[in-house]
């Protein structure tokens, strides 16, 4: 633990970086999809050195197989980029809300915020895969926001994994 928690720069980062992709979604989500495909296709390809089981092997193929798909073919038509990007958002969702409950269990106080995130991702990711109103415009635009929830959820484990680093050197020096 001590050190992931001592890589907290990391997820504040890539919180930043996601705000960035949120922002920058919102004033050209239809030029913005095609980045946000090519995107997550290289970033889930880059979890293939997961080596964890469970939920993270679960994150990992899911990523892995979402990012062949949208790196093979970016300009899937408008039917498939809601569905397949829904699952990925449900399970980025599940993942926020299993890490919530188990930062709780630790008695982490920034459980319930990142608790409320994974909820919304996880409706979210419901509707983009089982609602046929959403098309592509609506996509990108749901799609910014899930990148600013993303960003901010990150965020807060970031600020939550810096004050444990910090406690943890204080009991170090104690």
């Amino acid at each position: 633990m001590e050190t992931i928690f001592k890589r907290w720069w990391l997820l504040l980062l890539n919180g930043i970086l996601f705000l960035i992709l949120g922002v920058i979604s919102l004033a050209y989500p239809v030029t913005a999809l095609f980045s946000v495909a090519v995107y997550i296709g290289v970033v889930a390809l880059s979890n293939m050195r997961v080596r964890s089981w469970g939920w993270r092997l679960l994150e990992g193929v899911i990523d892995v197989i979402f990012g062949l798909l949208m790196l093979g073919n970016p300009l899937l038509s408008a039917a498939m980029i809601p569905v397949l990007i829904g699952i990925w958002v449900f399970v980025r969702g599940l993942m926020y809300v299993a890490d919530s409950l188990a930062w709780r269990r630790r008695g982490s106080g920034d459980w319930s915020r990142y608790l409320i995130v994974g909820i919304l991702l996880l409706v979210l990711g419901f509707l983009m895969m089982v609602d046929d109103r959403f098309g592509l415009l609506p996509v990108a635009y749901l799609l910014a926001f899930i990148f600013l929830l993303v960003g901010f959820g990150s965020l807060i484990v970031a600020f939550g994994m810096r004050r444990a680093d910090r406690e943890l050197r204080r009991q170090e020096h104690d």
